[in-house]
């Protein structure tokens, strides 16, 4: 059949660039979406969860294709990859508009699953449709292992597309355009190896000219999104999509869609501002960490005695272009020489920060993650307090309102006051639709006539935070109609980068506005004794053991090696963030460790029976051991620098254990089940990538914000235990 071709192409250079276009477009359809949808982890779990599923089942489909000419039916399913691909790009940009919703409109866990899986079924079922025909290609071209190579060299191509895709990134490039210039490679690629056809080449060179089209005018594409607003700066940082969009005459400056400044808003400012700097008898340097721009510290420095503002911020160029729209109402030379601005992870900077201050503005992002959260745990606010002078204030800003607060609502204010209150001696509470808590060691006194008094004394020009405004806003009877609810409350618990309880309340609180059924699931869960999992998660192998069904065992063991995996890398970068800032681009190594380590993993190949038994001893405990390290990076610091190191290297041991274990396990299921080779791969690629969508479902976006990062992994150690009690079991049917 592969008489024309060189076999070596087949199954060195075709899986290599399906691996390479597939972690690319992954990629790109991750950052795309985490911008339609404003971030939000639980939709990064429904986005790489959906991909994970469809490429499974696309998988199967795969397995279950007849075709005498595989080579040309793979041309042709990457030609109409691309074609499609490209088109589902253009559709998840324009979804909301579609739907007649506002860009920045809020959606609920419905919406997110019904959006992202549209837009990925029919890219994510061609890319897993690849994995079969390319090991039926090669088993019938003669090629010996033919599983163990096709998925090595899919697995390399991916490392090395993860490194250029975050190399398109970092050097300007946006998502459309790294995403056009992937699919052309590919394009090119399959049009050169492939089987040669007159009608092939014309459908190459009209999608290939249409991606350049699409490359020059992307830029239209996105204005055409914004509208009717006008796109005045759309730039992709390495965090986020940032687009500054102006409509009848306000300027505001997006975030993944979200409003996060706008422009000239002068209420805005002095809500952020003046409630904790009139508070402290005489604030001299006040920290903002969060966002912040020239605007922000021109209201500042309305206190005359402040002599230093210093604003940090992770993103260097979300900092310039705040500052470069921003207002400077007049400000001089001398003002703005006050105004001091550090970007880098907040995490890392203040570690090595000298000055001390005397208020902190903590104007973070809700935690709507289990990486923002870190900035509202225990951990981040006493790293706070150590750059703080005695009797500083620390300024929290949390979602209230005016007359009704849900049960739900006062538990996640509680908790927050908990923290604050483990590390300072009093907390207070200014309620309105934006509760300020104010944390400090000294008693304050919160009465109206000491906020007018200083507002007087310090002859603030200022336009809402004044006299007639406060009377209502300090009402003594708002203040402890709050205080009451929240002495209620009888929830004791603390939030922390272990158990990240301000993820929880908070993504209850956005599932409930949005009409959503996941509060419901994480509130039950929530009573549920943890015992309780444990024994739903393992009933399923001990069924197994005890009935002795050989091929059923062994398609579940594949299946939570790829359950295990993808959960244990979506904890270590959580708990990577959590403990040592921001991970961002670093992610880009990560994957590549893991995929280089699945690469070498599938490559070792192994024929005698009695080796065979003991590699896959050595890979499940070493998988097991993985696991525990996890806890010993939770419960013990080992510094930020070690956590640089450590998280690669973990994952990248992790993937040479799982690309041991796959090509091993699809082999025993293939002589037990007697299928075929190109059909239980097939299988075994299925189950092995919906067990890591079942990971990520399960232990990302459910368990992490209900049990926490220790519960976590302690659940992943236990049922490791169990795997590899049945993948060593099972070994001996080989003899």
């Amino acid at each position: 059949m592969l008489k024309n071709v060189d076999r070596g192409f087949v199954w060195r250079l075709f899986p290599f660039f399906v691996g390479f276009v597939a972690i690319s477009i992954q990629t790109v359809f991750v950052r795309l979406t985490l911008s339609i949808f404003q971030g939000n982890e639980i939709a990064l779990c429904i986005v790489l969860g959906h991909w994970l599923l469809l490429t499974g089942v696309g998988s199967r489909i795969g397995a279950k294709l007849r075709c005498k000419n595989v080579l040309r039916l793979i041309t042709f399913i990457g030609i109409v990859y691309v074609l499609l691909v490209a088109a589902s790009s253009i559709l998840c940009v324009f979804s909301k508009k579609l739907l007649g919703l506002p860009l920045s409109e809020i959606l609920g866990v419905g919406p997110i699953f019904f959006i992202s899986f549209v837009v990925l079924v029919i890219p994510s079922i061609l890319n897993g449709i690849f994995f079969p025909l390319l090991v039926k290609a090669v088993d019938d071209a003669g090629i010996a292992f033919p599983v163990h190579k096709i998925y090595s060299y899919e697995t390399f191509g991916s490392a090395l597309g993860g490194v250029f895709i975050g190399l398109f990134f970092f050097s300007g490039l946006n998502s459309f355009e790294a995403l056009f210039v992937v699919l052309g490679i590919f394009l090119f690629v399959f049009l050169a190896l492939g089987r040669k056809g007159w009608l092939l080449k014309i459908m190459g060179v009209f999608i290939g000219v249409g991606l350049v089209f699409l490359f020059v005018f992307n830029r239209q594409i996105v204005n055409e999104v914004w509208k009717p607003q006008t796109v005045e700066k759309c730039v992709e940082t390495r965090y986020s999509s940032v687009v500054v969009a102006s409509y009848q005459g306000m300027r505001t400056l997006f975030s993944n869609s979200s409003p996060l400044w706008v422009f000239g808003n002068e209420e805005k400012r002095e809500e952020l501002v003046h409630f904790p700097l009139l508070y402290h008898p005489r604030p001299e340097t006040v920290l903002v960490v969060g966002t912040g721009n020239y605007e922000l510290a021109f209201e500042v420095l309305k206190h005359k005695s402040v002599n230093r503002v210093i604003i940090i911020q992770k993103d260097r160029v979300l900092q310039s272009e705040l500052n470069s729209y921003s207002n400077f109402y007049g400000m001089d030379t001398k003002s703005t020489g006050k105004v001091k601005f550090m970007t880098g992870d907040p995490v890392r900077l203040l570690e090595r920060f000298k000055t001390k201050v005397d208020v902190v503005i903590l104007n973070i992002p809700l935690p709507t993650s289990a990486y923002l959260n870190s900035y509202y745990s225990l951990y981040f606010i006493s790293r706070l307090k150590d750059v703080m002078k005695k009797g500083g204030i620390l300024a929290f800003h949390l979602p209230g309102g005016e007359r009704f607060l849900s049960r739900e609502h006062v538990e996640y204010l509680k908790v927050i006051g908990n923290t604050a209150q483990k590390v300072f001696k009093h907390v207070y509470w200014i309620p309105g639709n934006t509760i300020h808590l104010l944390a400090t060691d000294i008693v304050l006194d919160v009465n109206f006539d000491v906020v007018v008094s200083r507002l007087k004394q310090r002859k603030l020009d200022v336009k809402y935070i004044r006299e007639y405004y406060l009377v209502d806003r300090l009402s003594p009877f708002k203040i402890q109609f709050l205080n009451d609810l929240l002495a209620e409350c009888k929830v004791k618990k603390i939030n922390t980068v272990e158990k990240p309880i301000g993820f929880y309340y908070e993504t209850i609180l956005w599932d409930k506005k949005t009409g959503g059924i996941l509060k419901d699931l994480y509130k039950f869960l929530n009573k549920l004794n943890f015992k309780y999992v444990y024994l739903v998660f393992l009933t399923i192998p001990f069924i197994l053991l005890t009935k002795n069904k050989k091929e059923k065992t062994i398609k579940f063991v594949i299946f939570s090696i790829g359950f295990i995996s993808m959960s244990l890398v979506g904890l270590y970068v959580m708990i990577y963030q959590s403990y040592a800032g921001g991970i961002y681009l670093k992610i880009f190594l990560i994957n590549l460790g893991f995929m280089l380590g699945a690469g070498l993993g599938a490559r070792i190949i192994v024929r005698e029976e009695r080796l065979l038994r003991l590699g896959m001893g050595m890979a499940f405990v070493s998988v097991l051991l993985l696991s525990g390290v996890g806890i010993l990076l939770i419960k013990f610091s080992v510094g930020y620098f070690m956590y640089d190191i450590l998280i690669p290297v973990l994952t990248f041991f992790l993937g040479v254990n799982c690309g041991f274990l796959f090509p091993v396990l699809t082999g025993l299921l293939e002589k037990i089940g007697g299928k075929g080779v190109a059909k239980t791969s097939g299988i075994g690629y299925s189950l092995d990538v919906i067990g890591a969508c079942i990971g990520i479902y399960v232990i990302s976006a459910i368990f992490v914000p209900v049990f926490g990062l220790l519960n976590s992994i302690i659940f992943l150690v236990v049922y490791s235990i169990f795997v590899i009690g049945m993948g060593l079991f099972f070994t001996r049917i080989q003899a």
